[in-house]
């Protein structure tokens, strides 16, 4: 029989012996997206000892990104905090960002390049959730202009690229593509998207309206 599990986060977070918070905030540069991610592992815990630090790791990843071709046109690592004066010895490296397309095959490529001893582990998750940040970012954006001129807003002209195969939804022969096919944009059926039978009733039932 299996034994039910107590979840004590759901009612304290004490006792909270580590935390690690990750952002990355999307700016719009023009024809660039700029993410600017940053790590920050904490020992609530600790007090000022030398052996036990309250802050372990505060790391910051930048790329711009070209918002047409996806890919990266700039790049920028830096460690504030970190355990041994050492680590920052492996900040350069991360230039190599600079002509990757952060579409399909990015993951495979940031493990090439950063993966284990050629690069720092945390910089590689960084670098990672910056990847699928631009995908957001870049319907994020399109949408916002589309919100600010007043405009009907729709998915932008790349965005089957941007989306084919980043998850089991949006694979190639997939219920996203399916819904798009049926004449799915953001907003119709509300959020969220409902399944695929209903986005049709929907869509037919505004088809047959205007017909009238």
């Amino acid at each position: 029989m299996t034994q039910a599990v107590t979840w004590i986060s759901d009612t304290t977070m004490d006792p909270l012996v580590h935390r690690r918070t990750i952002s990355v905030n999307v700016l719009d540069d023009g024809d660039l997206l700029e993410l600017d991610c940053r790590l920050l592992d904490e020992r609530p815990w600790a007090g000022d000892e030398l052996e036990n630090q309250p802050v372990v790791h505060d790391i910051r990843l930048r790329i711009k990104v070209d918002k047409e071709s996806l890919i990266i046109t700039a790049a920028d690592a830096q460690m504030l905090m970190q355990p041994h004066v050492e680590c920052v010895d492996i900040l350069s490296n991360y230039q190599q960002l600079v002509g990757v397309s952060v579409v399909r095959g990015y993951n495979k490529k940031i493990q090439e390049l950063f993966g284990r001893e050629r690069g720092c582990s945390h910089l590689e998750f960084m670098a990672k959730a910056i990847g699928t940040a631009v995908l957001q970012g870049v319907l994020s954006g399109s949408r916002r202009d589309d919100w600010l001129q007043g405009e009907a807003f729709d998915l932008p002209p790349n965005a089957d690229q941007i989306l084919m195969n980043t998850c089991h939804f949006w694979k190639e022969d997939g219920v996203g593509f399916a819904k798009r096919a049926a004449g799915w944009k953001p907003g119709i059926g509300g959020w969220p998207t409902p399944e695929l039978v209903e986005i049709r009733r929907i869509v037919d039932e505004g088809a047959s309206q205007n017909d009238e």
